[in-house]
């Protein structure tokens, strides 16, 4: 897989098999399709990402591109679905280049492959040094479906970014295409 020089989301550490939730995308023919993120004018298909053999997520390959983690939760079901890309590229701004820019009951929709939408709700965005990444409260069993978006932000040190802007939202509502 070929990343770009400047990769956005470096990845946050290993994801403790542990804290996979029970009701993980393994084995679900649903997936999700389209992120549609109104507040910051962002609509993207998405790639399903996979753990590196070292245990670390991978990033997406395509820089206006976001990807789903497709160990975890189908987004709207029980547990943290969750979603990374690239702050910016070589050419510039990427899919998640505005996402610090979220604020709590701001709206994410996820379309599924069978049709259907989850729609999530802000509750908070925060930035983490990348050696403190929250791994718990980012991938950890939840009680009830909720959403992780995750990218690079701080300061650039011409290699990489010092820090993660993670998303946390809850599940507001689906609906089903008829």
């Amino acid at each position: 897989m070929t990343r770009p020089p400047r990769s956005a989301v470096a990845p946050p550490g290993p994801v403790p098999s542990a804290t996979r939730p029970p009701g993980s995308a393994r084995g679900s023919a649903v997936r999700p399709s389209m992120l549609s993120i109104p507040a910051i004018q962002v609509r993207s298909t998405l790639e399903t990402l996979a753990l590196s053999s070292t245990g670390v997520l991978r990033v997406p390959q395509h820089p206006a591109q976001a990807g789903w983690f497709g160990g975890g939760s189908v987004p709207g079901q029980i547990g943290p679905a969750v979603m990374v890309g690239h702050v910016d590229s070589l050419d510039g701004p990427a899919v998640f280049a505005r996402l610090w820019l979220l604020r709590p009951d701001d709206v994410i929709t996820v379309t599924l492959s069978d049709g259907s939408s989850a729609r999530f709700q802000v509750t908070s965005v925060q930035r983490f040094p990348k050696d403190r990444f929250p791994t718990a409260a980012v991938y950890g069993p939840q009680p009830d479906p909720q959403l992780r978006l995750i990218t690079c932000g701080g300061a650039f040190d011409g290699h990489r970014y010092a820090d993660n802007v993670v998303v946390f939202a809850r599940l507001a509502g689906t609906a089903t295409d008829v």
